[in-house]
């Protein structure tokens, strides 16, 4: 069990334990699950949330923050009134291929909970990352290499922000 804040959640909403770190990702054979990528920064933990099977990256003792994040955060796919199921990663490909409104329609497709503590140039940059990550055809898709020098280049054009902001949480070194 995990203690999230004051309260203590039972296992039946999440369950946690730690993973050992894996060298590679090639399942030992066709049945096995594929590996978790090796930690260097903390504790990857497989949790079972609303069902859902993820790893969760531990970066310090207590895990409350990511695991509000995950718990609270939009998911991956919606329901709609008329019974339509969306999933968000096609839902923001829309948002971005069509100039009408763009900005306008992001801010309504932002999870609620970051309010307004961000830029929106930001948002339509990282979501302009992302959904290059989740093009149809793998070959498309940018490399580790390319996103981790695009996020770079993202963290050091943000201004210095404050403390309740967005990127309050990214670490920068200089």
């Amino acid at each position: 069990m995990i203690r999230i804040g004051s309260s203590l959640e039972t296992s039946a909403l999440i369950q946690m334990k730690e993973q050992s770190k894996s060298d590679n990702f090639e399942p030992k054979s066709k049945t096995a699950q594929t590996k978790l990528l090796p930690g260097n920064w903390g504790s990857v933990y497989k949790a079972t949330i609303n069902g859902n099977v993820l790893a969760v990256k531990k970066i310090k003792e207590d895990v409350t923050e990511e695991l509000k994040i995950l718990t609270e955060g939009k998911k991956a796919m919606e329901t709609k009134e008329n019974g339509e199921v969306v999933m968000l990663w096609k839902d923001i490909r829309w948002i971005l291929e069509v100039e009408e409104n763009k900005e306008e329609r992001l801010r309504k497709w932002i999870d609620p909970n970051l309010k307004s503590l961000y830029p929106i140039d930001g948002v339509l940059s990282l979501a302009a990352l992302a959904r290059a990550c989740t093009l149809d055809k793998s070959s498309a898709r940018p490399s580790m290499a390319e996103i981790v020098f695009s996020l770079s280049v993202f963290t050091q054009s943000c201004p210095e922000t404050s403390e309740g902001s967005w990127t309050s949480g990214i670490v920068r070194r200089r």
